[in-house]
């Protein structure tokens, strides 16, 4: 957008408005580079062939979550994982090393499901470090910014 003949800031906030579902929904299930479907199943549809349930469900996403919590969820997707998705490495105060994913997380346990479907249970008051990740990729580096508009307004539909 342009006002005075200077380009407006493709800021987060602006890519929560305007959008078109339609186009949105093409794009989550064709996006060469984002591949969303990939890894999200959407209800009764699960992941493309070949894929694995690695992200969650989106098929009522709008229910739950607003524009502002998709466009961060897209642009930043560590920010806020949902439980179960998380990959974590942490370092125990008695310098242990767990790895696995963060299955549950609250002030006074973290619950982490190890490679072998065991799962851990430590006190954050006994970390000394961690790094969770998210395997979703930030998505503004492979969709433009109408592209991200239009699939937060896809994904808002979904109820």
């Amino acid at each position: 957008a342009q006002g005075n003949g200077v380009a407006l800031a493709e800021t987060p906030d602006r890519l929560e408005l305007g959008g078109n579902a339609k186009r949105g929904k093409k794009l989550v299930h064709e996006h060469a580079a984002a591949q969303c479907i990939r890894c999200h199943p959407l209800g009764k549809q699960a992941p493309a062939a070949g894929a694995a349930s690695i992200g969650p469900d989106l098929s009522s996403i709008g229910k739950t979550r607003d524009p502002a919590y998709l466009v961060a969820s897209m642009l930043e997707p560590t920010r806020d994982i949902t439980p179960g998705y998380g990959t974590i490495v942490l370092t125990t105060t008695e310098s242990k090393e767990i790895a696995g994913i963060l299955s549950q997380q609250t002030d006074a346990e973290w619950l982490i499901t190890l490679a072998d479907g065991t799962q851990a249970s430590v006190n954050p008051k006994n970390i000394q470090s961690h790094t969770l990740t998210s395997v979703m990729p930030p998505i503004g580096a492979l969709m433009t910014a109408e592209e991200i508009r239009d699939v937060v307004r896809y994904l808002g539909t979904l109820k």
